[in-house]
C-alpha cells in the first residue's frame, strides 16, 4: 500500500512539473513586447521589477511554506503566474506587463525552495530519501519537456494566425492543469527532527531559526552561496541566449531548433543527474568550474556550429551537477526549517540576478556587443566558482562528511 502511495505521489508530482512551465506564449514574450510598443528599456525595468519582488519577498516566502503546508503554497505560486498572464491578456502595454511581472516576482519567490522542500519531505515520509535525485532529475526533466511542448504548439498556432492572445490563453490553461494536479497530492507531514521544539513555531521563531541556521552553519553558508551565485553568474545568457543564437546563424528557424534543442539537453542532463549522487559536493564544484571554462571558450569562438555544440553540451553537464549539489544541499538541512533556509539562497539569488542582469546591460551598451557581455560574464563565473572550489575543498565539514559517506 505504501509502494503505490508513493507511486502515485510521484506520477502526480510529474504532470504538475510538466505542466507547470508549459507556455506557449513564452517563445515569443520579447516580440509580443516589441509589437507592443515596449521599448528595451522598459523591457529591462519589467524583468528587473520581477527579480526587485522576489529580492523582498524570498525569504519570508520561505517562512510561509515552512509554517503552513507547502502544496498550498506551490498551489498559491502557481495562481500568481495566472494572474500575472491575465495581467498581460488584457493589458497588453507597458502597465500590464510591469504588473504581470511583478506576479511572477511573487509566484517565483513562493515556489523557491519550497519545491526542493515538498518534494525531499515528502519522500522522507515514505522513507525513500534515495530517490530525491532521480525525482528531482527527471521532473526537472518534464518541466523542460513541457516548454518544448509547448514552444512547438505555440509554433504551429502562431503559423496558422493565432494571435498573442490565444497563446497565453493556451498558456493560463496548462497552468490551470497543474493547479489541479498540485491539488490532488496531499500534503507531506511535518516532521520531528531530534533537537527541534516540539510545538509549531510561530512566524517570526522560523524566520530566525532559517536564517541563523544558515549563516551559523558555516558550511551551509558556502553551499547557499555558491548555488545561488551559480544560478544568476550567467543571467545575461539565460535572458538573451536567443541574440547569441541568432548571431551565429542569422536564421530564426534554426535559432528554434536550437533552443528546442537547448531544452533537450536540459532533459538528458537531469535524467543522468542520478548517476552523479556518489560525486562529492566539492568535484561537483569542479564540474561547474569546467563549464564556466568551456562557456567561455564558446563565447570566444562565437562561431556556428562549435559554440552551438560547446554549449549544449555544457548544458547536458551544468544540470547533472546541479539536482545533486540540491540533494546535498538538502541533506544539511532540518526539515522544519528547510524551506525558509533554501528561500536564503533563493534571496540571494534574486539580488544577485537583479545586479548582474543590470550589470550585463551596461557592459553591453558601453561595448556595443552581446559578445562582449557573454564573455565578460563567463569569465567572471570562472573565476568566482574556482574560489569557491578552493574554499569547499578546504571545509573540515565536509572532508568529514565526505569520508563517512565512502
Amino acid at each position: 500500500m505504501k509502494n503505490e502511495e508513493l507511486n502515485t505521489f510521484i506520477t502526480k508530482f510529474y504532470t504538475y512539473k510538466l505542466f507547470s512551465i508549459m507556455g506557449f506564449i513564452l517563445p515569443f514574450v520579447a516580440v509580443m513586447f516589441d509589437k507592443n510598443g515596449l521599448s528595451a528599456t522598459q523591457i529591462a525595468l519589467c524583468m528587473m521589477a520581477a527579480k526587485a519582488i522576489q529580492f523582498i519577498t524570498e525569504i519570508p516566502s520561505g517562512v510561509i511554506a515552512d509554517k503552513y503546508s507547502r502544496r498550498n503554497v506551490l498551489i498559491a505560486s502557481q495562481l500568481f503566474v495566472v494572474i500575472a498572464y491575465t495581467f498581460w491578456l488584457f493589458m497588453p502595454y507597458f502597465c500590464g506587463y510591469l504588473l504581470g511581472y511583478i506576479c511572477f516576482g511573487l509566484g517565483i519567490s513562493l515556489d523557491s525552495g519550497c519545491n526542493e522542500a515538498f518534494l525531499f519531505d515528502k519522500l522522507k515520509q515514505y522513507e525513500k530519501r534515495s530517490l530525491y535525485e532521480r525525482v528531482r532529475g527527471r521532473s526537472n526533466a518534464l518541466v523542460s519537456a513541457g516548454i518544448m511542448i509547448g514552444s512547438l504548439v505555440a509554433s504551429y498556432l502562431f503559423k496558422q494566425g493565432f494571435d498573442f492572445g490565444i497563446l497565453i490563453i493556451g498558456t493560463i490553461a496548462t497552468t490551470l492543469v497543474s493547479i489541479v494536479i498540485l491539488s490532488s497530492i496531499k500534503s507531506a507531514k511535518n516532521f520531528k527532527d531530534s533537537g527541534e521544539v516540539k510545538h509549531i513555531l510561530s512566524y517570526i521563531q522560523i524566520l530566525k531559526k532559517g536564517i541563523s541556521y544558515s549563516y551559523k552553519h558555516t558550511t551551509i553558508a558556502k553551499l547557499l552561496l555558491f548555488a545561488a551565485f551559480s544560478s544568476f553568474a550567467n543571467i545575461g545568457f539565460a535572458e538573451y541566449g536567443e541574440i547569441f543564437y541568432n548571431e551565429l546563424t542569422n536564421n530564426l528557424a534554426i535559432v528554434a531548433l536550437i533552443y528546442s534543442a537547448n531544452k533537450a539537453m536540459t532533459i538528458i542532463g537531469n535524467l543522468i543527474g542520478e548517476f552523479f549522487k556518489k560525486v562529492s559536493i566539492r568535484f561537483l564544484v569542479l564540474i561547474y568550474l569546467v563549464v564556466g571554462c568551456l562557456d567561455t571558450v564558446a563565447f570566444v569562438l562565437y562561431k556556428f556550429p562549435i559554440s552551438i555544440f560547446i554549449i549544449l553540451s555544457s548544458t547536458v553537464i551544468i544540470y547533472a551537477a546541479i539536482v545533486n549539489v540540491s540533494a546535498k544541499i538538502n541533506d544539511l538541512i532540518p526539515s522544519k526549517i528547510r524551506a525558509t533556509v533554501l528561500s536564503v539562497k533563493g534571496f540571494i539569488h534574486s539580488l544577485g540576478a537583479f545586479i548582474f542582469l543590470f550589470s550585463f546591460g551596461i557592459v553591453v551598451d558601453s561595448y556595443g556587443s552581446y559578445r562582449i557581455g557573454f564573455i565578460t560574464f563567463s569569465v567572471v563565473s570562472a573565476i568566482v566558482t574556482f574560489v569557491f572550489l578552493v574554499i569547499l575543498w578546504k571545509d573540515q565539514h565536509l572532508r568529514k562528511r565526505e569520508k563517512r559517506l565512502r
